[in-house]
């Protein structure tokens, strides 16, 4: 498991409180829209309320960063809070290597 941020006081306070929970987790200082120096694939993508904060450009940046760290088959979820616009609640996304996004279910 690894969170990343690009705020250094956030990944201070998420260290914090995972050493206060006893779960072993890694964090690193890292640009969503690259994701720079991760080698890591994963199978699962949390993100919590940082995809509706960015503009056009940077919503393909991140989603190429994304495909480029995760494996075939991935799924990514998405939460947010405030009011809906195209998803309400939470969409999840299915990821393979040739399309990157292969479909899209949202949940309300």
């Amino acid at each position: 498991m690894a969170g990343f941020d690009a705020a250094p006081t956030a990944i201070a306070q998420a260290c914090e409180r995972a050493g206060a929970r006893g779960v072993e987790v890694g964090f690193l200082l890292a640009d969503a829209t690259r994701l720079t120096g991760i080698e890591q694939r994963f199978s699962t993508v949390l993100d919590s309320a940082l995809y509706h904060c960015l503009g056009d450009q940077e919503r393909a940046d991140y989603a190429a960063a994304l495909h480029r760290v995760t494996q075939p088959g991935a799924h990514l979820s998405r939460s947010r809070s405030g009011s809906s616009t195209r998803c309400a609640a939470r969409s999840v996304r299915s990821c393979d290597e040739t399309d990157g996004v292969r479909r899209e279910r949202c949940y309300r």
